[in-house]
């Protein structure tokens, strides 16, 4: 090589490293600038973000309550015109769709239990072929199958065309009391699950009688006698076979003023 070679080519190397340089650190068609997941829940007006993303960083995990049934994923590629998409597997179920081209944010449905979330990033035909793909682990809390999340005693009272409900129900509690007029000889419970597979089974100990039923499947009520004196309503709540054998007892202890001759 000639001196003048040689002298144009030291001349040249930093520029042809600045190329190289800029191309290396160019934004990536099947990469994301930003991720958030914004969950949905009961008495939250906004939802807000609960993952750290880290650029350079694909895989996520997120813990969230029973409450949150929604999600908004915002996405934000490094190129505009790459395409995104996201699909949620649960099971052997896979729902997905395309982000809105006009939006940088979609909505999903968060089933229970453990779901996997993917955020897909896919390169327009002008940028090359390349796919990009990010994973969220989803754990949502599941309702315990053993616990109501309403409980009623509405007493039948001559003169009244409508039962009221005598109790305030509360999470959590499962012994009540409640005293009640001779002019009360019926009630109706109303019973709902935390979960609609479980089952509810009712009975009326009074002295040595115990008198009991299941709830009609499809209703959240069923009508009971009751006698005078003190007795003891019992609400049973037990899992279905596919979510285990657990079972709760919610008691309601009732005086029933006697009869006056």
């Amino acid at each position: 090589m000639s001196s003048f070679g040689l002298l144009l080519a030291v001349a040249l190397s930093p520029v042809l490293l600045q190329q190289e340089t800029c191309e290396l650190d160019g934004p990536d068609p099947t990469a994301l600038a930003s991720l958030e997941f914004r969950p949905f829940q009961m008495g939250s007006e906004l939802p807000y973000d609960v993952l750290e993303f880290e650029v350079g960083v694909s895989e996520y995990a997120v813990e969230l309550p029973e409450s949150s049934t929604q999600a908004m994923i915002a996405a934000e590629p490094e190129v505009e015109s790459s395409e995104l998409s996201v699909q949620c597997i649960a099971g052997g179920t896979i729902d997905g769709h395309k982000f809105d081209p006009d939006l940088e944010w979609t909505m999903i449905d968060l089933p229970e239990g453990d779901s996997i979330v993917q955020v897909v990033v896919r390169a327009a035909p002008e940028e090359g072929s390349g796919v990009g793909m990010y994973t969220i682990s989803v754990t949502r809390e599941r309702p315990d199958p053993t616990v109501l999340v309403n409980l009623e005693f509405r007493p039948f009272q001559m003169g009244l065309e409508l039962p009221y409900d005598v109790m305030q129900f509360e999470a959590g509690v499962t012994e009540y009391a409640v005293e009640l007029p001779d002019s009360v000889t019926e009630a109706m419970v109303v019973a709902e699950a935390a979960v609609e597979s479980s089952e509810r089974t009712i009975q009326c100990i009074a002295g040595d009688t115990i008198d009991g039923h299941a709830f009609d499947e499809g209703l959240s009520w069923t009508m009971i006698d009751v006698p005078e004196g003190e007795s003891v309503v019992q609400v049973f709540v037990r899992a279905s076979p596919e979510l285990g054998s657990g079972i709760s007892v919610y008691t309601i202890s009732i005086t029933r003023a006697p009869g006056t001759s």
